[in-house]
């Protein structure tokens, strides 16, 4: 997907498109965005056609370097091709290069669409870029408006002093080539930056999209709710709803939104993604917004060392009530049941919980802590909310098998007066979802969850502790751990490298230990796909567990009024040992 975009905006500069119509104009220094017209929907931005290309090579051998060197043939072979033999030296190794649409691409016709490059001058790009046939038929048909063929198209090239526009249509090189608004008085500042500072950037003006396809979107939305319900014989019903709601949300940030932008970022260390979206502060998206505030989310760093997963999240306490049962997996079951588990979630909102830190392996096992206002109320309903599951309850994924068993006070350690829940899950029930899965299924829910989970909690005045451990013994140890500060997360150097990269503040925080985790999730997927019936093709009969070393992809979520945004960051040395896992699955071991 990357090598393809990066083919298709280079495309579009080597063979020259765009749009609308009369007069040169010098353009702002102040922001590259000046030179985009204000009204275009849709911009395309690289940061430097041969600075990318670079950090592209770079990347590619640094993650792979036993096929570095012919990853980066590769890459100077296409630009290569793309460009057939036009000399660059005109456009700064650094200057910024946007395809513009500039209209709303509509169902079918032509689509006034413009390429604009930063130059070192006019004269100089058009005796460089151009071919010698292209530049001997190149006349003036305009002040500041020359015509060529590139590539046999009829194509015009309007001077704007520090940038070319390029297009196919003669009305839209005379527009562009008069004095006109830009897009850096459009964009909201913190996209503006975002976007400019990546490799690789679109900007889509969500305001413009919705005006043209909000009806779509909608039906859009419908029709996925509609094909969700059809399919939730494969969830349980806790499952789906919490599914739709995710969903649907999604689909209403488009529909609130004014602006967005994605972004991809190749560095020495690895591949940063980005997308930022900004929302009216009077639409629904908005009024969710609004009382966000991201944090550094500090305190994850005390989380105990060797996990497989490290969650923090930090949100307004309305946010913190709706994501709890999310964050948590839990499946309320119906009738009776289903009231005293939102009662009790009522309750546990009244405790006034702040940001909570976790860490998990598979099956089940972890520490988890949470401040609240009141930690003494957050345990009670804890315990309230266990003793309202019913049939059809479920946690992280699972349906249980009877009601859970609930010992208050069960243990002491330190002060702490830990209460203890042992969950059985049904996992006969859990495999019936699949058609013909049948005991290869119920295996490989046995390697996420195991046969059943203990969980012990208690409060030391502050804050409410959580241990998922097979036994006492386990979770003794882990808390001890904890307490005493001794091997925590925060003196892993890959874990703090990772941290780095990512947005200083956020809401959410997801950390997660590549090999472990490739580790865990090809065992699960090969257990997975071979109870399925009638594959295709052969697996092993196991995987054997590969020795990797600690590398942690990291992703982020921010929210705060009027704007959101997603980041995903993987190391190089992730995708490292990623590929040790992998290979004995491609090379038949």
């Amino acid at each position: 997907m990357i090598r393809k975009l990066l083919l298709a905006a280079s495309a579009w500069m080597a063979i020259g498109w765009a749009g609308a119509s009369a007069a040169p104009a010098p353009l702002s220094a102040d922001s590259p965005l000046a030179a985009v017209p204000a009204q275009a929907p849709i911009v395309v931005h690289i940061r430097g056609v041969d600075r990318v290309k670079g950090r592209v090579k770079a990347t590619m051998t640094a993650a792979a370097p036993d096929f570095g060197a012919l990853a980066a043939g590769q890459v100077d072979a296409m630009f290569g091709q793309l460009f057939e033999g036009r000399k660059t030296d005109a456009i700064p190794a650094n200057g910024s290069a946007f395809l513009a649409f500039l209209e709303v691409p509509g169902p079918g016709g032509d689509v006034p669409m413009a390429v604009i490059l930063r130059v070192n001058s006019y004269a100089a790009f058009k005796t460089s870029f151009l071919l010698p046939d292209e530049a001997r038929e190149l006349k003036s048909v305009a002040d500041g408006i020359d015509r060529a063929e590139i590539k046999g198209t009829e194509t015009f090239l309007v001077d704007k002093k520090d940038y070319v526009i390029l297009t196919q249509k003669k009305e839209y090189a005379e527009t562009l080539a008069k004095q006109y608004t830009g897009l850096d008085g459009k964009i909201a500042k913190p996209l503006a930056v975002r976007y400019l500072e990546q490799d690789l950037g679109i900007y889509v003006n969500l305001a413009s999209v919705n005006k043209t396809y909000g009806d779509q979107i909608r039906q859009g939305r419908e029709f996925v709710m509609t094909m969700m319900d059809q399919a939730g014989g494969q969830l349980e019903k806790g499952q789906l709803e919490a599914a739709k709601k995710m969903y649907g949300a999604l689909f209403q940030l488009v529909l609130d939104g004014e602006g967005m932008v994605f972004g991809l970022d190749f560095r020495p260390e690895g591949i940063a993604l980005h997308m930022q979206a900004q929302v009216g502060a009077e639409t629904e998206s908005g009024q969710v917004l609004k009382s966000q505030k991201p944090s550094g989310l500090e305190q994850i760093g005390k989380l105990p060392g060797g996990q497989l997963m490290y969650t923090g999240v930090d949100v307004s306490p309305e946010s913190m009530r709706a994501l709890t049962s999310g964050l948590q997996g839990l499946q309320a079951g119906e009738g009776d049941a289903k009231k005293l588990v939102d009662a009790a979630l009522t309750q546990l909102a009244d405790a006034k919980g702040k940001a909570m830190y976790s860490s998990m392996n598979y099956p089940p096992s972890g520490v988890t802590f949470q401040e609240y206002a009141d930690p003494g109320k957050a345990v009670a309903a804890s315990i309230a909310l266990y003793k309202g599951f019913g049939d059809g309850a479920g946690y992280m994924g699972g349906v249980f098998k009877s009601k859970p068993e609930i010992k208050t006070d069960a243990e002491e350690f330190r002060g702490v007066k830990f209460n203890h829940v042992k969950l059985q899950f049904d996992l006969d029930k859990m495999a019936e979802l699949v058609p013909g899965a049948g005991d290869g299924m119920k295996a490989a829910y046995k390697k996420v969850l195991g046969d059943n989970m203990n969980v012990w909690f208690g409060t030391d005045g502050n804050r409410m502790l959580t241990i998922t451990a097979k036994d006492w013994a386990e979770a003794r140890g882990k808390m001890e751990k904890f307490l005493d500060g001794k091997g925590l997360i925060a003196d892993s150097q890959a874990f703090q490298a990772t941290r780095k990269q990512l947005p200083a503040q956020a809401s959410m925080l997801y950390m997660i230990d590549a090999g472990p985790f490739a580790n865990w999730m090809a065992d699960y997927m090969v257990t997975m796909f071979k109870a399925m019936p009638g594959l295709p093709f052969n697996l092993p009969e196991s995987i054997k567990p590969v020795e990797t070393t600690s590398s942690f992809i990291g992703f982020s979520i921010a929210m705060q009024p009027e704007r959101g945004a997603i980041d995903l960051y993987i190391p190089v040395t992730a995708v490292q040992e990623i590929r040790k896992v992998a290979m004995q699955l491609f090379m038949g071991n």
